[in-house]
């Protein structure tokens, strides 16, 4: 049986050719999540930093440009994308494929990641585990509450939904309330997406590897829903934004 990850995998690896020209959200919040970190942390450059399921490398292309003289290392599940990420990065980036769960780090000034923590399967061991090991950890993360519109509508269909799961907001402060000497800040963002209609959402989410497969659906309801439902269709994405480094 296929796991979580292997999922994950497969379904960015499959989009990492085309991922930059529907990522306007990710990129958006690469650059929110490094103008946060700049904010929290003003007189903070790092001279070593580690990108943390980098995708196509959207917050790397951010911090070489907050921290021009940064020596930046690049992490990402799908060699794929992170090779699509290198093709824009600085030549001296540095790269390491795997499971960012199952890294066995040295020590960087900076460890980032935009987009990637929400896939955590143990989201607090992955940050007790990081937090040791720099000097600030910053990470966006979507929340539960992403394309909820979605996954109502296929409730009211009595079908289950077909994105990837998200961890919910109280989750997250749960964990982060267990930490200790650490400086930390959180913010939110709420975007909204439209689109002319369901079918172009699915395409969108088949697009940046946020699906599952038609046959999780079966095939016959979901072209089913896609005649039916032509109207403007919107979906929000729920961002959280963290930034937490060690007490002076």
């Amino acid at each position: 049986m296929i796991t979580f990850k292997e999922r994950i995998l497969q379904k960015f690896s499959h989009a990492s050719g085309v991922y930059d020209d529907f990522s306007e959200f990710q990129r958006a919040s690469a650059s929110e999540l490094v103008k946060f970190l700049k904010e929290s942390f003003p007189s903070f450059s790092p001279a070593t930093a580690i990108d943390l399921g980098t995708g196509t490398g959207h917050v790397a292309l951010d911090i070489y440009k907050a921290y021009p003289n940064v020596r930046l290392t690049i992490n990402d599940l799908s060699i794929d994308m992170m090779g699509e990420a290198l093709k824009k990065l600085p030549h001296e980036t540095e790269a390491i494929p795997g499971d960012f769960e199952a890294l066995e780090l040295e020590e960087y000034n900076l460890i980032i990641s935009n987009f990637a923590f929400q896939w955590a399967q143990d989201l607090k061991k992955l940050i007790e585990t990081l937090k040791p090991k720099c000097e600030v950890l910053a990470f966006s993360c979507l929340l539960a509450g992403t394309f909820k519109e979605w996954s109502d509508l296929l409730e009211r269909e009595g079908l289950t939904t077909t994105t990837l799961p998200y961890p919910q907001k109280e989750d997250v402060l749960k964990i982060l309330k267990t930490l200790e000497g650490c400086h930390l800040e959180t913010r939110y963002i709420d975007l909204k997406l439209e689109f002319p209609d369901v079918l172009s959402f699915v395409h969108y989410l088949k697009k940046i590897g946020a699906s599952s497969s038609k046959e999780s659906l079966g095939y016959a309801r979901l072209k089913d829903i896609l005649n039916r439902f032509k109207d403007k269709f919107c979906v929000d994405y729920k961002i959280m934004l963290v930034v937490m480094g060690r007490d002076s």
